[in-house]
């Protein structure tokens, strides 16, 4: 298995059937991946621009994903509907003293045995926002069964993967 992210795929293989219901947070290229998939993909960012763009780009190529915006904190979900849930940097802005209600929100979207990945900084590395230790994210995400926590590795501009040095790659599962 590569050092990247686009492991993550191997890694649904593990958890998840394919087609599945999957939601993401924050920007990433996995939305458009699994929609190919035949996954029904729902999306949520802060920036309508961003939402804008996706929707335009996902209408061209006449792909079935539900891009929102919105605040993660303040949209519904109904309980136990995800297979997958995919932070792609929303985490690592979120305030300690916010931690757990995000992770209440998190492991309330999906159904036990799915699995939620999740893309963060490093600890002192060379992204703002808060970084982690390996320890860190052990310790905040110990509800979930830990499945893989990892470096990512830089992927070339021309490559699929998405993938930075200073992140943390992560795939947990649902007790």
């Amino acid at each position: 298995m590569k050092n990247r992210l686009l492991s993550a795929f191997d890694w649904l293989a593990v958890c998840l059937r394919i087609p599945y219901p999957v939601i993401f947070a924050g920007g990433s290229s996995f939305p458009v991946m699994e929609t190919k998939h035949g996954s029904q993909v729902d999306t949520i960012d802060l920036a309508q621009t961003s939402v804008d763009c996706a929707n335009e780009w996902a209408r061209e190529r006449k792909l079935d994903v539900r891009f929102q915006q919105g605040n993660l904190f303040e949209l519904p979900f109904e309980h136990g509907t995800y297979d997958f849930v995919y932070d792609s940097g929303c985490f690592h802005h979120i305030a300690p003293h916010h931690r757990n209600d995000y992770i209440r929100i998190v492991s309330d979207a999906f159904l036990p045995g799915g699995c939620f990945a999740l893309t963060c900084f490093v600890e002192g590395g060379q992204y703002g926002g808060l970084g982690f230790t390996e320890d860190k994210l052990r310790s905040i995400f110990d509800m979930f069964d830990v499945l893989e926590i990892r470096l990512m590795q830089e992927a070339a501009p021309t490559e699929v993967a998405f993938g930075f040095s200073g992140l943390w790659t992560a795939l947990f599962q649902k007790k």
